[in-house]
This record gives C-alpha cells, structure tokens and sequence, in this order.
C-alpha cells in the first residue's frame, strides 16, 4: 500500500488552463496543453518556434506563452495525414 501512494505522488498533476482571464501559460502548462513533454515545449521556444513572453530579468526571467500564440502554431501545423504516411 505504500508503495502505491508514493506512485500517486510522482505522477504530475493535471493543469488548469481554463482560469477566468489567464491568457499566458508556463512552459509546464504548454506542454499538458500541447500534449507533449516540458523539454520539448522548451525546444520550441528556444528554436524560435513558439514566441516567448518574459517577466522578470537575467536568469530569473519568468517565461510564459500567449495562449493565443499556442492556437496559432496548432492551427498553422495541422496536417492531413495520406495513405503514404506523410
């Protein structure tokens, strides 16, 4: 039994998005929104992919992102996927 509630403790709590008003997301909560892991939310924003919001200065700057900018990179990556796999 008590191995069973240290598992419960490892697994990552679910995100709320839908706060009243919050429009700029953590990195943690990009990727539950993007479905994909913190490192490659990360990726994206290093790469210049994903427009980054900073609050703060130097290395303890903040980084968020726009909502907005999310359902933006969604809808410009969307695919159709064909019988050929690409």
């Amino acid at each position: 039994m008590a191995d069973l509630c240290k598992c419960k403790k490892s697994l990552p709590r679910p995100v709320q998005v839908e706060r009243v008003g919050q429009r700029l997301l953590d990195i943690p909560q990009v990727a539950v929104y993007l479905g994909c892991s913190k490192w490659a939310a990360r990726d994206l924003l290093w790469s210049g992919r994903l427009p980054v919001v900073k609050w703060g200065r130097g290395r303890n700057a903040k980084q968020f992102v726009d909502l907005r900018d999310l359902d933006k990179f969604i809808e410009a990556n969307k695919r159709v996927l064909t019988g050929g796999g690409q």
